[in-house]
């Protein structure tokens, strides 16, 4: 990836998924604007629908900023490609004040990523994972053709970045969709929407180590599926939480 002097992005091929970028390292980019443009504010919620694939022609994000009270801002994005809009997002950033705390979401038991098996991806289908690692802790698999739609995972990217709110918004999206625990061969399911909200345990500074993650499918029906994504720090903090809607693009359908 690189930024040109007229602040637009350029995204090469290996960070592509299927056909295009990889929607979660568009959002992540989403998030480092808006951190750039607000700083002092934090980024809680993040909504992103992918209006369609996006390519290697440079990337603008055109931003309109809308303020609610003192401490709290909305903000919508467009990603444009040329005359062409790949992706549209909603945002809301604002100030930490002094509240109670509650998580029903807490870090399922995970033996230590060391020892444990590291999971390959078709790189052909799915360019994006030459970047991270996955070490899975249980025997579910993609395409293993098992009875529950979950996979459960340590992650992290192999150039060593720390785990800041763009890159949790990234792995949010890295797993393989969790359906594809319950298929046998492989059929596109791209996210055509995906909500991220991150917590405070980001606002101090970057968390260094491996992430352990969880996506699960609530529901699959007529072409339609709907996840659900966990990132938790290695010490077992819920760094952030996504629910995406995708399309299951069965062979009839391809072409």
């Amino acid at each position: 990836m690189t930024v040109t002097p007229d602040d637009t992005l350029t995204i090469d091929r290996s960070w592509w998924s299927w056909s295009g970028v990889h929607g979660g390292l568009l959002a992540s980019l989403m998030v480092d604007r808006l951190h750039a443009d607000h700083p002092g504010r934090r980024l809680r919620g993040l909504s992103v629908g992918f209006l369609a694939a996006a390519d290697e022609r440079p990337i603008a994000l055109e931003t309109t900023v809308r303020p609610a009270g003192r401490t709290t801002v909305f903000a919508d994005l467009l990603a444009v490609q040329g005359d062409d809009a790949v992706a549209t997002a909603q945002a809301v950033l604002g100030v930490n004040r002094t509240g109670p705390a509650y998580t029903d979401l807490p870090a399922p038991a995970a033996p230590p990523p060391d020892g444990l098996e590291t999971l390959g991806f078709p790189v052909e289908l799915v360019p994006f994972a030459q970047h991270l690692e996955f070490r899975p802790i249980s025997a579910a698999r993609p395409f293993a053709g098992g009875d529950s739609a979950d996979l459960v995972a340590w992650v992290r990217l192999h150039d060593g970045r720390p785990l800041t709110p763009a890159t949790v918004t990234l792995l949010l999206d890295a797993f393989a969709p969790a359906l594809y625990a319950v298929l046998r061969d492989p059929v596109p399911i791209p996210t055509v929407q995906m909500n991220v909200q991150l917590t405070p345990h980001l606002d101090g500074g970057p968390v260094e180590g491996w992430a352990l993650g969880r996506i699960h499918t609530r529901h699959a029906g007529d072409g339609w599926a709907v996840d659900d994504s966990t990132i938790w720090s290695a010490s077992g903090e819920l760094l952030g939480l996504c629910r995406q809607t995708r399309r299951v693009i069965v062979p009839a359908e391809r072409g």
